[in-house]
């Protein structure tokens, strides 16, 4: 038997260049921004409301008016951030530009027989990786004007 239904039918394979990327890579690209930023915001809520809110029944003491402490952690976690998110638009630029020759066609054409999935989630990757890039530099502008406490 062929290695799919394609192959029965005479026809190409509508992602040629999905060897050279692979799944693991492609997930990188796309999930690592969001993914980032999702970790970023919960370890960043935890810590600040831990510390500025504290909760007598988990024996915290009073809260702190501003710690230095709390606003140098949630700009280190920010940048980690925001390194994970460029590093997985890099990743899908490198995608992007590896799969450019997958399909040759128009793009209403390739959108009709589904051909090029892996410059589509290269592109979609890029798209999201920046999107969540612009995100974390808004909020790392955020934690450094306003008070963390406040």
């Amino acid at each position: 038997m062929t290695h799919g239904t394609s192959a029965m039918h005479g026809k190409a394979h509508p992602a040629p260049h999905r060897h050279e990327v692979g799944l693991g890579t492609l997930a990188f690209a796309v999930l690592a921004g969001p993914a980032a930023w999702s970790f970023r915001l919960l370890f960043n809520y935890g810590l600040a409301s831990s510390t500025c809110f504290p909760d007598p029944w988990r024996g915290l003491g009073p809260p702190s008016s501003n710690p230095e402490w709390l606003r140098v952690t949630m700009l280190a976690s920010e940048g980690v951030a925001i390194l994970i998110a460029a590093l997985g638009a890099v990743v899908a630029f490198h995608i992007w530009q590896s799969a450019r020759h997958e399909a040759e066609g128009h793009a209403e054409h390739l959108l009709e027989v589904g051909e090029g999935r892996t410059r589509f989630l290269g592109l979609w990757g890029l798209i999201i990786s920046i999107g969540f890039l612009v995100v974390d530099l808004f909020d790392a502008v955020g934690l450094m004007v306003l008070p963390s406490c406040g």
